[in-house]
């Protein structure tokens, strides 16, 4: 794993990796090394430097002892045989590399001034890129979660079929008060049909903390994101919407197959 992971940032990658007790194998493969305690840095540079500087500073590692067991015994004040941390850590403030890292610190704890109204988009991924990737994405978590749609498939199914026989040969009557039943069903439609939309919101909730993680990280838009998502959601909102029109038209004998279908595949 870790010689992976040097791989990774040797090919220009950023990692940062805390382990705890490397064995000395791992160590030899650091490149830098930061040590902390209390919250001060008391070493930030060359992991193979490192023994030598805390040697010159009164602290020489034993021979055959591994190098990242005996720094965290100097730095553990939880229990005895500590180092001085705060002379450590003033000591390290004083040389080039500790004055080099607090100018780096303080240039990147100023206050950043706020984007400008209509400014250049610095979105990672031209608008194609984002389309493409998040569209294959969200096929494959339909493709991998068919819950997504099979339960919302399962619910129209029973209130379809519910309100199709439940009007049952509607469409051959033209009395009074068949004209107030299909007022009903178009209510009935409507409150149960449409509404019933709001199932998908679960699904949304589970992937809500990688959208916003993603989205501040500068990798996509929220309209890449919708429209990605909802393009393919098409065929599954296609097969409800067809299914429903089914099972309330045709019990009912209602007109307008395709009007009906194409204004419940707009709402749902």
């Amino acid at each position: 794993i870790m010689s992976h992971l040097g791989s990774l940032a040797r090919s220009g990658r950023t990692v940062i990796c805390t382990i705890h007790q490397p064995p000395s194998e791992v160590w030899e493969d650091f490149d830098k090394f930061c040590l902390l305690s209390q919250g001060k840095c008391l070493y930030f540079g060359e992991a193979g430097k490192a023994v030598d500087y805390f040697a010159a500073r009164g602290y020489q590692c034993p021979a055959y002892t591994n190098p990242a067991d005996y720094f965290l015994r100097l730095s553990n004040t939880d229990f005895e045989g500590h180092a001085d941390v705060d002379r450590l850590w003033q000591a390290f403030g004083q040389t080039p590399q500790g004055v080099a890292l607090q100018g780096e610190l303080s240039t990147s704890m100023q206050p950043q001034a706020p984007p400008r109204v209509g400014a250049t988009s610095s979105y990672r991924n031209n608008l194609f890129s984002q389309l493409v990737t998040l569209s294959h994405r969200a096929f494959m978590n339909n493709a991998r979660n068919p819950g997504i749609f099979l339960i919302r498939l399962i619910m129209y199914f029973g209130l379809g079929f519910m309100v199709g026989f439940m009007f049952w040969d509607l469409g051959s009557k033209y009395d009074a008060s068949d004209i107030v039943s299909r007022v009903s069903l178009l209510f009935y439609v409507a409150a149960f049909l449409v509404f019933m939309s709001v199932a998908v919101l679960p699904f949304f909730i589970q992937e809500r903390h990688v959208f916003l993680r993603e989205r501040s990280n500068g990798w996509y838009s929220v309209g890449s994101y919708v429209l990605a998502t909802w393009l393919m959601s098409l065929p599954g909102l296609a097969l409800i919407s067809i299914v429903s029109t089914t099972l309330v038209v045709l019990p009912a004998q209602l007109n307008g197959f395709g009007v009906f279908f194409l204004n419940l595949f707009l709402r749902v």
